[in-house]
């Protein structure tokens, strides 16, 4: 864009604005999310897929040994033997949907006690900022796009990408204790709405001027 106005920046001048997110709770499809069949619920939302590594929240939620429903939102193209065969003994506490429209794929997020994103990398990770704007505590793994933005114990919890055991001890330590639950909600909500579409066009503009002014 600033090339189009005959602007040569130096790479080092060049700035990331984080996309805005949003979420519409008045929207969402909850009649169609069924009531918990177990005493918990966590979500994933993303493409099963390598890089999203569906298989560590699989085998997380395994290792874990809670009585917890597992739900990944997303169109399948890949997940491991192992987590598969997972899937395929217990199909009630494993669910895969592919094809949900938004306002269905959001009440499945906001229905859930715990959402995780296992992902191996990330450009910034949208899933997540939708998930902390409907209240929901965070399992992340900590990656450089969540710097600064996402912090262990602030509001979120984290762990190395790949780190099964861990993950599950994470679960494990959420479903231990309502309140802190309901404090990494409410941490991750606050953080999450420094990222709406008004405050991307904002900082776009003033980017902008910035740039043109330079």
């Amino acid at each position: 864009i600033l090339r189009s106005f005959g602007i040569q920046q130096p790479a080092s001048k060049f700035h990331v604005l984080p996309n805005g997110v949003e979420v519409f709770p008045e929207r969402l499809a909850r009649d169609k999310i069924p009531p918990k069949a177990r005493a918990f619920r966590a979500v994933q939302a993303g493409t099963m897929e390598p890089r999203k590594r569906p298989g560590d929240f699989i085998r997380a939620v395994e290792r874990s040994g809670l009585d917890m429903e597992a739900v990944i939102c997303g169109k399948f193209f890949h997940m491991d033997d192992e987590a598969l065969a997972i899937v395929k003994a217990e199909p009630q506490k494993y669910r895969l949907l592919e094809g949900l429209p938004d306002d269905e794929l959001l009440a499945w997020v906001e229905s859930a006690d715990m959402f995780c994103l296992a992902s191996g990398s990330e450009t910034q990770g949208i899933a997540a900022y939708e998930a902390a704007l409907l209240y929901r505590p965070l399992l992340l793994s900590d990656l450089p796009c969540y710097e600064g933005i996402f912090r262990h114990g602030r509001n979120c919890l984290m762990f190395p990408p790949g780190h099964i055991t861990l993950l599950a001890l994470s679960m494990r330590s959420l479903a231990a204790s309502s309140g802190l639950r309901e404090e990494l909600g409410r941490a991750a909500q606050a953080t999450a709405r420094d990222y709406t579409q008004e405050r991307f066009c904002r900082r776009f503009d003033e980017l902008m001027a910035t740039a043109m002014g330079a």
